[in-house]
């Protein structure tokens, strides 16, 4: 009877204690400054995404061409996925290079411990294959991922790689209306 109340007793304090128990999916997105955000592919969409945070207050280096040198001075890096042939022209790089610039980021941050989140919010699959590459680099080395569920394309990639890698996933309903929809994943 001891043994059975000892052991019962013990139980009682496991369960308390959390002990076995799964680490719980984050329930907000986390952002850690000083963060920087880049674009991974040249759309457009970064300043969207860059204006937003600024206006829930937060510090972010905008930095369309972010070099794996810099990733040491931040916290977490945000990248914007989405290939724009204009965007690329007008910053004066190929896609190739663009593939590069990515990888070093993404090399960079892992060895930087830097945080890493993908924000996709495309509205219209242009590109596509080339996003899609884009997209196989940055998706499963994510910590986070923010997905417009709009998205035509990639999303069911994107989800796929966040349920195997057990990345957070939060979703945005309405692209019009990023500042609300923002404040909602981040628990305001």
């Amino acid at each position: 009877m001891k043994r059975f109340i000892l052991f019962f007793i013990l139980l009682l304090i496991l369960a308390g204690s959390g002990a076995g128990a799964e680490e719980e999916t984050p329930k907000e997105l986390i952002i850690n400054e000083p963060v920087l955000i880049t674009s991974a592919g040249q759309s457009f969409d970064v300043y969207l995404i860059k204006v937003v945070l600024n206006d829930l207050g937060f510090d972010v280096d905008l930095q369309t061409l972010a070099s794996k040198e810099e990733i040491k001075n931040f916290n977490q890096i945000i990248m914007v996925p989405g290939v724009s042939f204009k965007g690329l022209a007008a910053s004066g790089i190929s896609f190739d290079d663009e593939l590069q610039r990515i990888s070093g980021l993404i090399e960079a941050a892992e060895k930087n411990s830097c945080r890493t989140t993908l924000i996709y919010i495309e509205n219209f699959p242009h590109n596509e294959e080339r996003t899609q590459k884009i997209l196989e680099l940055i998706a499963p080395l994510s910590s986070q991922m923010v997905i417009y569920e709009g998205s035509d394309g990639p999303v069911d990639y994107l989800q796929e790689t966040a349920e195997k890698g057990e990345i957070p996933v939060f979703w945005i309903g309405d692209r019009n209306n990023l500042h609300q929809e923002f404040l909602h994943i981040m628990g305001n």
